[in-house]
């Protein structure tokens, strides 16, 4: 009997583990570290390594993605994801070191096939002969539920 006992809670502990795995939230806060981990290119990094991260930075792309940072002019509208894929791997090749990192999840907000993530993000930028973009900011997700999964639709900064 306490065998049996012991068998249904531990099936009962690891379905309540998967529910709370699998559901939206946690998948997008995991695709939101995903993107922050692929966009962190550390100093010393060969070129070549770096951009075996494109292959994985793509499939968290809509075949459109809204860029909206005010201080970046660059950065702001409508890109086709072969346009971000290009500027990445100008990125992976000519940075000496990126890093972005997830402080906090503020708010997420899952209506239907879409969901809204807010989040606190520290951002380090190091271009050769530029200055250092070095900031603390608060970070906008608007993600699409596909087939595959959630992908990427909008993002947003602001310092």
């Amino acid at each position: 009997m306490k065998r049996l006992a012991a068998l249904v809670a531990a099936i009962l502990i690891f379905g309540g583990f998967c529910v709370w795995w699998f559901s939206p939230t946690q998948v997008l806060k995991r695709r939101c570290r995903d993107l922050c981990q692929i966009l962190t290119l550390d100093a010393g990094t060969a070129p070549a390594s770096r951009t075996i991260n494109s292959l994985q930075f793509d499939r968290l792309l809509q075949p459109n993605v809204e860029f909206d940072i005010p201080s970046i002019s660059e950065a702001n509208g409508n890109f086709d994801r072969i346009e971000i894929n290009s500027a990445f791997t100008w990125l992976c090749n000519n940075a000496k070191e990126t890093k972005f990192r997830l402080v906090r999840f503020d708010r997420i907000v899952i209506e239907g096939g879409h969901a809204s993530v807010s989040a606190r993000l520290e951002a380090r930028v190091l271009l050769p002969g530029a200055q250092v973009v070095d900031s603390l900011g608060d970070a906008t997700f608007i993600w699409k539920k596909t087939e595959d999964g959630w992908r990427l639709e909008k993002a947003g900064w602001r310092e």
